[in-house]
């Protein structure tokens, strides 16, 4: 088959325009997945009593400091199914000391704090809202 000039600027426009098209959409994919590292969800487990019994994921979670990861607690039955079932979350690392949940068994951890460690695995304390005499301890990863 011969190609004169035309077919062939054609179809090079054709290949730069689908090869920019394809790094652009790589572009897109990089921030959207480096957005989603930014918040882990650790669900809290609640027993008939409202009393935290464990998190899932069970094994803990990896947090990075240096990319300012975040972790968002929401309670749930062990149904799996979101609840409003309030809780205190005592806690070091995290600037300000203690958080609360908001009413409707969601919270967002702060900004780790500066000065905290990375290379250690940290111990938090839940504790239920209506269920004070029966805390639960998950730990975390802080890299």
């Amino acid at each position: 088959m011969k190609m004169d000039f035309n077919t062939l600027q054609s179809k090079c426009c054709a290949t730069a325009l689908l090869a920019v098209a394809c790094i652009g959409l790589t572009g897109c994919a990089q921030q959207k997945s480096a957005a989603s590292v930014a918040n882990i969800p650790v669900n809290i487990v609640f027993d008939s009593e409202n009393c935290p019994v464990e998190v899932r994921p069970s094994s803990g979670v990896n947090i990075s400091k240096a990319a300012d990861q975040r972790i968002l607690w929401q309670s749930i039955n062990s149904a799996e199914e979101p609840i409003k079932a309030d809780y205190w979350i005592f806690f070091d690392p995290f600037k300000n000391g203690h958080l609360k949940s908001n009413g409707k068994g969601f919270r967002k951890s702060p900004k780790i704090s500066s000065d905290a460690p990375t290379g250690v695995e940290y111990k938090y304390t839940i504790e239920g809202q209506d269920c004070k005499a029966k805390p639960f301890d998950p730990r975390f990863f802080l890299t």
